[in-house]
């Protein structure tokens, strides 16, 4: 099918990305940034102040959504690959840097 308005092709594969990738809809989505207050759901940066739309997270093993975040969010959670040991890792170190400022 081909398209005279891009406008139209790239909803057209967002829908088709949702779907096949997510198993949700755009009202889905909608609901889900309504519910985060159209705002990340780890760093809380509005849509507004973002280039991109929020990302669609998900559990790469269950596929289950978890929600949207921003790009850099989403890409620290893939470094981390969604290890929570290592994200606690994490969290512990920067804790430490931290309580060694004070």
């Amino acid at each position: 099918m081909t398209y005279k308005d891009p406008e139209r092709k790239k909803e057209t594969d967002r829908r088709s990305q949702y779907r096949n990738l997510y198993g949700i809809t755009i009202a889905d989505y909608d609901s889900m940034l309504e519910e985060q207050l159209d705002s990340c759901g780890i760093c809380g940066t509005h849509q507004s102040l973002l280039d991109k739309r929020l990302h669609v997270d998900h559990c790469h093993d269950t596929d289950k959504v978890r929600g949207l975040l921003c790009s850099n969010c989403n890409l620290a959670l893939g470094l981390f690959k969604d290890n929570l040991d290592t994200i606690q890792r994490a969290i512990d170190l920067l804790k430490g840097l931290t309580n060694e400022k004070m």
